[in-house]
């Protein structure tokens, strides 16, 4: 209920009083933790309690890959410590080999700090699971025409399908790819920019008018 008072009603205050009421009533219930730490990070911005929270989830579950993998997401994201993040990320994977949105994320970002063999490693393995979450697949997406020339056409052509049905990933913060691609030489340095703000839902679609290589007919 506090979820949905969260994502549909927006009526964050009640939300708050259900969260914590929940976790009042059964302390280590490791989805009750997550689920609030990710509303504090996202409404709040309370960062500090945040992470607490996560690590009280992780120490209540400590195998579960899921929470480990939000977890490494809250360490990219908002604390920028790669390290880390990294160890969440390879915690994770060890616990579910199979789970394409931490692969995803892992090979995200590897690729962003310029760990380009590992990064592809990762990203073709989370592709070959062929996940069904229409934001993993932009994401992923990205990451291929950032990162991987010889899927640019291939990537193009799903992220246009993507966008055009207005999948979006909110707040996903793909900074660090657009920098290790300039720094890689990238051909198209300025869409993958305007994209990356586009699939974060922080420009709108017609953004990317202007860039050739968007139009289904551009080589």
């Amino acid at each position: 209920f506090a979820v949905f008072l969260t994502d549909i009603r927006k009526d964050y205050d009640e939300a708050e009083k259900l969260f914590r009421s929940a976790i009042n009533d059964n302390t280590n219930d490791s989805g009750h933790l997550v689920n609030f730490a990710v509303f504090l990070t996202d409404i709040r911005k309370d960062y500090d309690e945040a992470e607490k929270l996560y690590r009280r989830a992780i120490e209540a579950d400590p195998n579960a890959a899921i929470h480990l993998g939000n977890f490494a997401n809250f360490m990219l994201q908002v604390r920028k410590n790669h390290d880390k993040a990294e160890k969440l990320y390879r915690r994770a994977i060890e616990a579910d080999p199979n789970n394409a949105n931490i692969l995803g994320n892992f090979a995200g970002m590897q690729l962003g700090r310029g760990l380009v063999e590992h990064g592809l490693a990762l990203l073709q393995q989370a592709m070959a699971l062929q996940p069904s979450e229409d934001d993993l697949m932009a994401e992923i997406n990205f990451y291929a025409l950032a990162h991987w020339p010889a899927q640019w056409t291939t990537a193009l052509s799903e992220m246009r399908g993507l966008i055009g049905r207005g999948v979006r990933s909110p707040w996903w913060d793909l900074s660090a790819n657009c920098r290790q691609a300039r720094l890689d030489g990238h051909a198209q340095p300025e869409f993958l920019e305007t994209l990356a703000l586009v699939i974060a839902d922080q420009a709108p679609e017609s953004a990317l008018q202007p860039f050739p290589c968007w139009h289904p007919d551009a080589p």
